[in-house]
């Protein structure tokens, strides 16, 4: 569901959303919709604003498929839809396609759509790939750990645990 991963920011002289009781977050599940989910990325000091997109898989390649002229029309109309007419009022759009770095390969982390942890969550983390009876491949990492999903916590707790399955794997079979 991501393949490439883009994040874009619309900055604006302060979070105004914020005095009006807002606050940035957006989540679209509409079906038709390229953006997923937008969210306040402001400095703490609030010395400006920043609305942060993240897009991601077609919704980021239709996006950035756009001219920047016409990428940087559709997110603040997006914006102007959703939080009103002062979302017009910004001083840039900034942003970062992290499949042109030739390191990242696009997603920066796996992103499942809606239902797809419920439906197949405890399946990735229940049992070791391949044959039942072939438990000598375990995963861990960021994507495989139901607490953390995308950051190092996750994936040092999912490596303790992916440990400790081989090691019991190792005491049953030769103890």
């Amino acid at each position: 569901h991501q393949g490439n991963s883009v994040r874009m920011g619309v900055v604006y002289p302060t979070p105004w959303w914020r005095a009006e009781g807002l606050s940035g977050s957006i989540g679209d599940l509409a079906a038709n919709s390229s953006i997923y989910y937008a969210f306040d990325s402001s400095p703490e000091d609030s010395s400006h604003g920043v609305i942060q997109f993240h897009l991601c898989g077609e919704g980021g390649d239709t996006i950035m498929a756009l001219s920047p002229p016409a990428r940087e029309k559709l997110l603040v109309s997006y914006l102007v839809e959703l939080l009103g007419p002062k979302a017009a009022n910004y001083t840039r759009v900034v942003g970062h396609d992290f499949g042109g770095d030739a390191y990242i390969g696009g997603g920066f982390q796996a992103n499942m759509p809606p239902g797809m942890w419920t439906s197949y969550g405890p399946a990735l983390f229940s049992r070791p790939a391949g044959p039942a009876d072939d438990r000598r491949v375990l995963f861990a990492g960021t994507e495989w750990t139901p607490l953390g999903f995308g950051y190092v916590d996750g994936a040092i707790s999912s490596g303790k645990r992916a440990a400790r399955r081989a090691l019991d794997v190792l005491i049953a079979t030769y103890h």
